[in-house]
């Protein structure tokens, strides 16, 4: 019972809040159709030509590959869903400027610390104040 690309994608749009959290962990058959089960409803209306095994087949074989788990394999396996617009890009990009500016400190104190902490356990009397 397999379903198309654009249908394996709206039931993984719909079912994504569904399975976050402790039920992005499931795998049984008989458990991840209680929450659809559960859920029924909402699902009706999001999922076009709703059938309680096809979807469930469908959700077991996304949760298998902890697509609901991890953005990164959602990334992989959604990729067009992920296409960030040109303005969200440059936005992205000056935060992730501003990100390492504000982040220098730190990870200057953090390598002085380390320096510090390898001196010390090397028995040098040199060791940099952190």
């Amino acid at each position: 019972m397999t379903c198309s690309a654009a249908e394996k994608r709206q039931i993984f749009l719909t079912c994504k809040a569904i399975f976050i959290g402790p039920n992005s962990l499931l795998r049984k058959s008989k458990t991840i159709k209680k929450r659809i089960t559960k859920h029924q409803a909402e699902l009706n209306t999001s999922i076009p030509n709703f059938e309680i095994n096809r979807v469930t087949g469908t959700v077991q074989a996304l949760l298998k590959k902890q697509v609901f788990q991890s953005d990164i394999k959602a990334k992989m396996e959604f990729p067009d869903l992920f296409t960030p617009s040109p303005v969200n890009n440059a936005k992205g990009n000056v935060f992730e400027a501003e990100a390492g500016r504000s982040g220098a400190p730190i990870l200057r104190r953090n390598y002085i610390c380390s320096r510090k902490r390898q001196c010390e356990d090397a028995g040098s009397s040199s060791a940099t104040v952190c």
